[in-house]
């Protein structure tokens, strides 16, 4: 799942990538209204099109590998073990078949 980038990590980091750039937006459409906006008038205010033009669209960066793997130690050292054992099983069993 890490590698798919569909793992919790990845999720969680899609998900604080998104709250920054929310945070970002509403504090770039209310310092536009505060700027813009009689006092008292704020029902009159209108956004423009340049205010929607000068926000970026939202970009999500996937984490690289070598960040996203430290996460899974615990995953990888079994995953190694199992490759590891597998031979020995293999050579167990054929033996146990021989005799």
């Amino acid at each position: 799942m890490a590698l798919a980038g569909t793992d919790l990590y990845t999720s969680l980091n899609f998900q604080q990538q998104a709250t920054d750039y929310r945070a970002r937006f509403i504090a770039r459409l209310n310092d536009d209204a505060a700027r813009h906006s009689k006092y008292g008038g704020f029902y009159e205010y209108h956004k423009g099109a340049a205010l929607w033009a000068a926000v970026p669209d939202f970009a999500y960066h996937l984490p690289t590998l070598l960040r996203t793997l430290p996460h899974y130690g615990a995953e990888l050292l079994a995953l190694l073990l199992w490759v590891l054992a597998l031979p020995v099983a293999l050579h167990l069993a054929t033996r146990r078949l021989a005799l």
